[in-house]
């Protein structure tokens, strides 16, 4: 419990920090404007899509279904998940927060990831992780766990599979998704120029800089 605490209390840390801790993907072509999940949502557009995308899923009930052997589902009316991502994934959050916060991921970084609880055979919470400090971990090219940056000086814990409550956006290998930031890169790094160039010349009174010879 102590240490999906310390990875909680990373979430908030990751945060504060995240100019210094988040990749940066730095955009092709002549805007040479660093971009990275954070710096894109000083564009009004990403910003309010992401905002929402992530209200309306938080805002619905989600729930869950067994697949049956006829192509049809059952819903688990007693599911323990259900309850989870609904109401109180874990004691210092509700399930409007969960969601919100798994939907910021998954749109920001293209992961949202959890850590599950499990007590006794039975999950009894799940902790969100921040996608930053998270990382696939293969094994001659088989995938076999996640590693969990810990604290402010790097140390790895691997998690396997099973202990993981895992959504990925459009993963390539079908594993580990892909950030719609760092694949439109390029535009955004457009953007944010364009966007500093106004806030220069207005800041400079309208005027436009140079000299005339």
């Amino acid at each position: 419990m102590g240490s999906l605490r310390n990875i909680w209390s990373g979430v908030r840390a990751a945060a504060r920090a995240a100019q210094s801790a988040l990749p940066v993907y730095a955009c092709p072509g002549a805007a040479g404007v660093p971009v990275s999940e954070e710096t894109a949502l000083a564009l009004s557009a990403v910003y309010r899509a992401i905002a929402v995308l992530a209200d309306s899923v938080a805002l619905l009930p989600l729930h869950h279904y067994r697949d049956l052997d006829d192509s049809n589902r059952e819903r688990q009316r007693r599911s323990r998940l259900e309850f989870l991502i609904n109401y109180e994934p874990h004691p210092q959050m509700d399930g409007f927060t969960f969601k919100l916060t798994m939907m910021q991921y998954l749109l920001g970084w293209g992961n949202a990831i959890a850590q599950k609880e499990v007590v006794d055979g039975r999950l009894e919470s799940l902790w969100p992780i921040h996608p930053s400090r998270v990382r696939p971990h293969y094994d001659n090219g088989r995938f076999v766990g996640y590693l969990v940056r810990e604290g402010d000086r790097g140390e790895e814990k691997e998690l396997a599979p099973e202990e993981v409550f895992h959504l990925p956006n459009r993963p390539a290998d079908g594993i580990w998704g892909r950030s719609p930031i760092k694949v439109g890169a390029g535009s955004f790094g457009e953007a944010l120029a364009a966007q500093r160039s106004a806030q220069s010349f207005y800041a400079n009174g309208a005027k436009p800089g140079g000299i005339l010879a």
